[in-house]
């Protein structure tokens, strides 16, 4: 059984791309996989992210977080803060529900 809720790894783009060349050059995944500790899909993915997009596919997506946290954790807001957090919150409102109606428009066409 696979592990469960293990820290993240961080790879640089740089040990990335360095091990997706040597699997180009002719060395296998599995080989790889077990020479470095990584599982096979993990220098799979990497590879096919190089071969569609470049060094580019090979860079760490960020992921934002909780655009309110940074309001909530404080005791008082400013003027200017409270209206931010306002915004922030209408924001994740407008997205949740654009993502309603997308879901809702795609089952539409499939009938009931």
């Amino acid at each position: 059984m696979g592990k469960k809720g293990g820290t993240r790894r961080y790879f640089s783009k740089g040990y990335k791309l360095s091990v997706v060349k040597r699997n180009i050059d002719g060395e296998s995944s599995g080989k790889l996989s077990k020479e470095l500790g990584l599982d096979k899909s993990r220098i799979c993915h990497w590879a096919r992210a190089y071969r569609d997009k470049g060094e580019i596919g090979l860079e760490t997506k960020r992921h934002p977080g909780n655009p309110l946290l940074t309001y909530q954790k404080r005791k008082r807001l400013s003027t200017e803060d409270q209206l931010r957090y306002e915004l922030a919150k209408k924001d994740i409102e407008l997205a949740k529900l654009k993502k309603l109606l997308e879901y809702q428009r795609g089952n539409a066409g499939k009938g009931s």
